[in-house]
């Protein structure tokens, strides 16, 4: 009797251990996170640009070229 309540204590405090912390898993793969002092994860600004290109008549007169 004795043994199948030790054993039966053991495997509840076993999953209890298991269960007690969930990882932190970001949103997206590969985009930027920091760690904060208090151990949570917050995200970083992520800045995105472009380049527009412009020809007029097949090149002919030039091209302008814009980026924001």
């Amino acid at each position: 009797m004795k043994n199948k309540l030790l054993l039966l204590l053991l495997v509840f405090s076993q999953i209890g251990i298991l269960m007690a912390q969930d990882p932190q898993v970001p949103d997206f793969k590969n985009s930027p996170m920091i760690l904060k002092k208090d151990g949570s994860l917050g995200k970083l600004e992520k800045q995105t640009s472009e380049i527009k290109h412009k020809a007029k008549a097949m090149g002919y007169g030039g091209t302008s070229v814009m980026s924001s």
